[in-house]
């Protein structure tokens, strides 16, 4: 049985998870570019024309598959060994912790860091967002859900529109 690593203080998890979120932040970023580049410019339209709608259907579903992944895992429920933000914000309520980054000229950056994670964690498109990442569907088989998933969506990414196939 391979030996377990010794478990990282707070301090160091809180800063590789920063560097874990950041690749997130700018693969949803990238994520949320495709799905508003494709709803826009003819792009539906063209794939349609083309014969080529089922595969753009496909492409969009595993783009928002990837999303909501993203999405979700932040704010789940860690367990030993995950590296995401929601184990940051654990790790920032060790007291240690927090002393190393509020000595650090890190107070503003870890109330700003406090602030949004709060505001985040409000968002009521959360529960839609778990829901759909915790059940899904064959494809083929529609959600009560999905409306609420893809209202969230037009909300992030500024609206889509769906193939016509």
């Amino acid at each position: 049985m391979p030996a377990q690593a010794p478990p990282r203080r707070p301090e160091e998890t809180a800063r590789e998870v920063a560097k874990l979120a950041l690749d997130d932040s700018v693969e949803i970023t990238l994520l949320m570019a495709l799905m508003q580049g494709q709803n826009t410019g003819g792009v539906n339209e063209g794939l349609n024309e083309a014969g080529a709608g089922a595969a753009a259907k496909v492409a969009r579903n595993a783009l928002t598959a990837r999303l909501v992944m993203l999405i979700a895992r932040a704010y789940a429920r860690p367990k030993y060994g995950d590296l995401h933000l929601h184990v940051a914000a654990c790790a920032l309520k060790d007291g240690t912790a927090r002393q190393i980054f509020m000595n650090t000229n890190g107070a503003e950056k870890l109330t700003a860091f406090e602030t949004q994670w709060s505001k985040c964690r409000g968002d009521h498109r959360l529960p839609a967002i778990k829901d759909f990442r915790d059940n899904a569907l064959p494809v083929g088989v529609s959600s009560p859900l999905s409306g609420k998933i893809h209202h969230g969506f037009m909300a992030l990414s500024g609206g889509y529109r769906t193939w016509a196939c």
